[in-house]
């Protein structure tokens, strides 16, 4: 009886065991996965605060390496890059949690960045100046047509097109090296751009007006329901949504050129918005409001962990 006694806790034993790894394997596997998963990822300028969220709805606070201005965000080749103005710093993540430092090659006012064609391509403000890389790491510079202010540089039907604020121009880009001057319908403050839908698609931060192109080349101007500081737009595969500064308002449009108002939950400083895992989601500059939408019309209140200048939001990583 002793001997079937003890036979029975080593058993018994054994099974705890099984069990007991097998659970921790499981969790160790979830940590993995969870790192693994597409996230949101915003950046706040004049801090080192960073956050993400799996669904938009829920987030964690991150650091960044450094406090700077970080102005952009954006996600390509296993990486989140961010930049910031007035330095040499950039940062990249594999994960959106942990972040490492890296130095784009002139000190600039960074503003934007987007990935494309196998390479990151950061421009930069008041400045001639544009930056690429494989990796996210090492940077090599490129001049662009203008020394003009440039805002918002997005990648689509094979090519990088960047435009700037306070003016009328535009450029476009194969390889983010070699760039060619363009043309927007008219001067203003141009300040977003994205690709989406067969279209480039560029919102103005001073007043109704929207551009679109087929090609980043030609372009025609489009008019949105509300004048507005449109600081921001993005695009899923079958809607663009632009969000304002300093309201409530926001647009949308299947085709970029006939537009809708919708309404966000709350008046403030919206200056991001992007579109990932089935939503669209906003963010807001100098608080910690925001929102997500399936459809880019009925919006619903978010809450990031921190007050801060939330500056950029993208969506990588599935």
């Amino acid at each position: 009886m002793k001997n079937k006694n003890q036979t029975s806790r080593i058993i018994l034993t054994l099974a705890l065991g099984v069990i007991l790894a097998a659970g921790l394997t499981a969790q160790s596997n979830s940590q993995v996965d969870s790192k693994k998963q597409g996230k949101f990822v915003a950046v706040a300028s004049d801090s080192d605060k960073a956050v993400y969220s799996i669904d938009g709805i829920n987030w964690t606070t991150a650091t960044l390496p450094d406090e700077a201005g970080w102005q952009s965000v954006c996600y390509g080749n296993g990486k989140f890059v961010a930049v910031a103005s007035d330095n040499n710093k950039a940062a990249y993540s594999v994960d959106g949690i942990n972040w490492k430092e890296t130095e784009l090659l002139d000190d600039e006012s960074w503003v934007s960045v987007c990935y494309g064609n196998g390479k990151f391509v950061a421009v930069a403000s008041d400045s001639d100046k544009a930056v690429y890389s494989i990796d996210g790491i090492k940077w090599t510079v490129a001049t662009l047509p203008h020394e003009t202010n440039w805002s918002s540089v997005c990648y689509g039907n094979g090519k990088f097109v960047t435009v700037a604020s306070e003016s009328n121009k535009a450029a476009y880009s194969a390889d983010g090296i070699k760039w060619t001057a363009a043309t927007l319908p008219e001067e203003a403050e141009w300040f977003s751009i994205c690709y989406g839908n067969r279209k480039f698609v560029a919102v103005a931060s001073d007043n109704n007006k929207a551009a679109y192109s087929a090609d980043g080349i030609k372009w025609t101007v489009a008019t949105l329901p509300h004048e507005g500081l449109w600081d921001s737009v993005c695009c899923s595969n079958e809607k663009f949504v632009a969000v304002a500064y300093d309201s409530n308002k926001a647009v949308y449009s299947t085709d970029g050129i006939k537009w809708t108002a919708a309404t966000l939950p709350h008046e403030a400083d919206w200056s991001s918005a992007c579109y990932g895992n089935g939503k669209f989601v906003a963010i807001t500059h100098n608080n910690n409001k925001a929102a997500y939408s399936a459809n880019g019309i009925r919006w619903t209140a978010a809450k990031l962990p921190n007050e801060a200048a939330w500056k950029s939001l993208c969506y990588g990583g599935d």
